[in-house]
């Protein structure tokens, strides 16, 4: 059961994914994965604590976390565009990308943890 959870949770992840991309793809910066990436990891935050409170389902918490999130974001896709973004000598642009997916989605992880799983 829990490989059809991931399955279904991944094809939504997916297609939500391919919905931001092209939405905020359009500028210079990738904003369509930034987005995505920081949404993801604030969603799977306020879902591991959820399911640490016991407030979902394990086959709820299957399908969101694993099979949603972990479509939805994607590392890939932020390389590749990094990768990109350096080979067109964006240098500042790839390095301010990086910068703040990473210590966005860090800092907002953390404080939903913090905060939820300190009470």
């Amino acid at each position: 059961m829990n490989w059809v959870l991931i399955f279904a949770g991944g094809a939504l992840g997916a297609i939500s994914r391919t919905w931001f991309g092209r939405q905020w793809n359009k500028s210079a910066l990738p904003w369509g994965t930034w987005l995505a990436n920081v949404v993801g990891s604030t969603l799977l935050a306020v879902l591991f604590v959820t399911y640490a409170h016991q407030g979902i389902r394990t086959s709820a918490f299957t399908l969101l976390s694993i099979g949603f999130c972990g479509a939805f974001t994607t590392m890939s896709t932020f390389s590749l565009e990094t990768v990109q973004l350096i080979q067109a000598n964006k240098l500042r642009s790839a390095f301010m990308y990086v910068l703040s997916s990473v210590l966005t989605s860090l800092a907002i992880v953390g404080i939903v943890l913090f905060t939820f799983l300190s009470t």
